[in-house]
């Protein structure tokens, strides 16, 4: 079985896809919505509620990454 061109993995690496995956979850949150954005995007904040994301490198912006 052979995987893709070299070429191929090295663009797509440089392109940060190489490893992408997507994850989705929901959850209700009995809060006002501000708050709730509030923290979610207060990323230097991330560890203190989130060991599992103990960085993370965004934009604000609509369709930007989340690293």
């Amino acid at each position: 079985m052979m995987g893709p061109a070299s070429d191929s993995l090295h663009r797509r690496y440089r392109q940060g896809r190489v490893f992408a995956c997507a994850v989705t979850a929901s959850v209700d949150i009995r809060a006002p919505a501000e708050d709730v954005w509030a923290v979610l995007v207060d990323f230097a904040q991330y560890p203190a509620w989130n060991p599992f994301t103990p960085q993370v490198d965004a934009e604000l912006v609509a369709g930007a990454p989340v690293r």
